[in-house]
């Protein structure tokens, strides 16, 4: 297999951004799936956010990629961001109204982003 295609494929930002892409779709042209826009921003954010951070500090080199996957902080964060923004779609009386769920999301998005800088400095990983 081409190594460049391998890379590719075992990418957690590449595979992020996938998701991101399909959830979009399926928010835009599945009209049972009850999505508003906002929630859909929150969604993108997560993944942007899971992005910068894991561009930020991909992990270390070699080794269980998905040991590595299930002890990452940022992939938890955003887990957790993801598992919340569904809870808003499917749970319509959730009592948190859509301005302080953005809120809340951001916060997320910029603990992955500080948790990557961290770990970044924290290994003294060179851009």
């Amino acid at each position: 297999m081409n190594p460049k295609l391998k890379e590719l494929l075992i990418s957690r930002k590449f595979w992020s951004a996938i998701i991101g892409v399909v959830f979009v779709f399926v928010s835009e042209f599945v009209p049972s799936f009850p999505v508003t826009d906002t929630q859909v921003l929150e969604f993108v954010l997560i993944i942007a956010g899971y992005i910068g951070g894991v561009s930020l500090d991909p992990g270390a080199m070699g080794g269980n990629k998905f040991a590595q996957l299930m002890t990452s902080r940022k992939f938890w964060a955003a887990f957790l961001g993801i598992g919340f923004v569904f809870v808003q779609i499917y749970a319509p009386d959730f009592p948190i109204d859509e301005s302080l769920a953005l809120t809340l999301i951001g916060l997320v998005v910029a603990y992955i982003t500080g948790s990557g800088l961290q770990d970044r400095t924290l290994y003294n990983l060179k851009p």
